[in-house]
């Protein structure tokens, strides 16, 4: 049985900073430690873990921003260690953080991820149901982590709305993973399949005006950067220049489609949707004061402009 709970045990919380190790690496630059996890929830954060019997699975932690006067949570750290992957305790821990922030009276969740992790995609858009409208370039910049080398650390900011009063978010109630791929003639980056088994970028569409796109992204990275470091940031460059220019024309990524849902040899990708251009709350957001980044990519703008 999974049991999500708060925490406050100093032996809990230095298990959350070995999980952070084991997941980025024990190099990783501006790791969160005991103290800065304690101070965070003291302030509004949340600090979450997931239990099965004993065994602390994994954490989920964000603290606390205000954009006129409304609570944002900016989760910043989602991990389970290397023995509980695969398990779904992400997505459990996902869950009671909207729920947490919903008794707190926060608005919404933000968070920024890695726009070529699959598994990170789907899990974002494809099931708890976030969208995507910022496209932040090598956001991080170095972080020492194993993870993010060989490519600048793109991010894609998701924002995640929180329950009305009264609702409960539940398994059950996730958006269905099984959302309809545009057609191919809506895919953005066309792809061909290579000798080697991999998959290579060979167009990029610029010209497309559909309601609905795709955009196809390598099902491992991590994989793919071992193996062929160039086609790796090939696929970085595409899928940087296609955000850019569709989230600018008013597009929002809104779904992922994941390997077994496309017919082989298609890659798993992005739906991008056109969406009315409304001022929301993340427009407020100073990203520039977010705890752990070494720099922007353009010092003189904020990474939202």
């Amino acid at each position: 049985m999974v049991e999500i709970r708060d925490l406050t045990a100093g032996k809990d919380l230095q298990r959350c900073v070995d999980i952070e190790a084991e997941t980025w690496g024990p190099e990783v630059l501006h790791r969160v430690d005991v103290e800065h996890l304690r101070r965070t929830v003291a302030a509004g954060g949340i600090l979450l873990g997931a239990f099965e019997g004993r065994n602390l699975a994994g954490f989920v932690f964000s603290y606390r921003i205000e954009v006129d006067g409304v609570g944002i949570q900016h989760s910043h750290l989602l991990a389970v260690g290397s023995g509980d992957r695969g398990r779904g305790f992400g997505l459990r821990l996902k869950l009671a953080q909207r729920e947490a922030a919903r008794k707190r009276g926060d608005a919404l969740i933000v968070w920024t991820f890695d726009p070529l992790e699959a598994v990170n995609a789907k899990l974002n858009l494809g099931r708890l149901g976030a969208i995507s409208r910022r496209y932040l370039m090598d956001f991080y910049g170095e972080t020492g982590s194993p993870l993010h080398a060989g490519l600048p650390t793109d991010r894609l900011l998701a924002e995640w709305t929180v329950t009305s009063p009264g609702e409960r978010p539940s398994l059950s109630s996730l958006p269905s993973e099984r959302a309809p791929a545009p057609g191919r003639d809506s895919r953005i980056v066309e792809t061909r399949p290579r000798g080697d088994g991999l998959v290579e970028p060979v167009k990029i569409r610029l010209g497309l005006d559909a309601a609905a796109l795709s955009l196809p992204i390598p099902p491992h990275i991590q994989d793919l950067k071992r193996l062929d470091p160039e086609l790796a940031t090939r696929w970085s460059l595409a899928v940087r220049r296609t955000f850019l220019h569709y989230l600018d024309r008013g597009y929002e990524a809104r779904g992922f489609v994941d390997a077994r849902q496309v017919p082989e040899p298609l890659p798993p990708g992005y739906v991008l949707a056109r969406a009315p251009r409304a001022r929301g709350l993340v427009d407020g957001l100073d990203l520039t004061t977010v705890p752990f980044r070494s720099r922007v990519a353009d010092p003189g703008q904020s990474p939202l402009e």
